[in-house]
């Protein structure tokens, strides 16, 4: 037995000396040893085969060998490569998918979770596009608050159905909130009925796309920032994800 230079001597291999090749490999590999064998006494040189030695240490030693017949002579080399760096890798890109995997199944449930909450929440919420101020989704409680439907609410610039009075503050909050994310929450009367709501607005990202989460309710609602604040955690935890 020879060694070339390596970061990893197989220290097993001092005891293969005086024993059969096949029994320094596991089970598994043994027929291949013998395939190997019986190819290069017929041929002069058997096909690569990966085969995998004994480890006191419990880990395999996976090495790729080339059985080679010596001219004229009855006697056989085995060429092999330490395959232990390449496995390693393997191992550690194995790894690297399943922690993907669990990432993304871990942000979809995050994902329906605050799908349900935007669909049942009692606060209505509008999801606008930073860039254009268009509504991109509604959810029911919008529909009932601004009595429309969803469907009619998306493409709609906002703001809208609010005191033209309050308009120079809504826009002025929304600046705010693109240049640093959140801003104070704003009452302003919706023009119809004159019902005084909070406007509460929070700058989200998606992909790479910049969106405002507008949260109405009518001032002096119970449940104030209860729904909203679970459903802005959600989608931002969808969006550390994503990143």
């Amino acid at each position: 037995v020879t060694l070339g230079q390596s970061d990893q001597p197989i220290e097993e291999s001092r005891g293969w000396l005086g024993h059969g090749w096949a029994d320094t490999v596991t089970p598994e590999s043994r027929p291949k040893i013998q395939d190997m064998l019986r190819e290069a006494a017929a041929d002069g040189v058997s096909r690569r085969r990966q085969v995998n030695h004994l480890s006191a240490t419990g880990n395999d030693i996976p090495i790729a060998y080339t059985t080679v017949r010596l001219k004229g002579e009855k006697q056989l080399v085995a060429i092999g490569r330490d395959l232990s760096s390449v496995s390693a890798l393997q191992q550690r890109l194995v790894e690297a998918q399943q922690s993907l995997e669990r990432d993304y199944w871990r942000m979809r449930h995050i994902e329906t979770r605050y799908r349900l909450l935007f669909q049942v929440s009692s606060e209505a919420v509008l999801v606008v596009d930073a860039a254009t101020q268009k509504v991109v989704e509604a959810n029911p409680a919008a529909a009932v608050l601004f009595d429309s439907s969803a469907k009619k609410l998306v493409g709609r610039p906002f703001p809208f159905e609010m005191d033209r009075s309050a308009e120079g503050a809504v826009q002025d909050l929304l600046a705010t909130v693109r240049a640093h994310g959140r801003g104070d929450d704003l009452t302003v009367r919706l023009g119809q009925s004159g019902q005084p709501c909070v406007l509460s607005i929070s700058l989200v990202r998606q992909d790479t796309q910049s969106l405002f989460l507008v949260r109405v309710l009518p001032q002096g609602h119970q449940e104030i920032g209860a729904g909203g604040e679970q459903m802005l955690r959600a989608s931002r935890l969808v969006q550390e994800l994503s990143a």
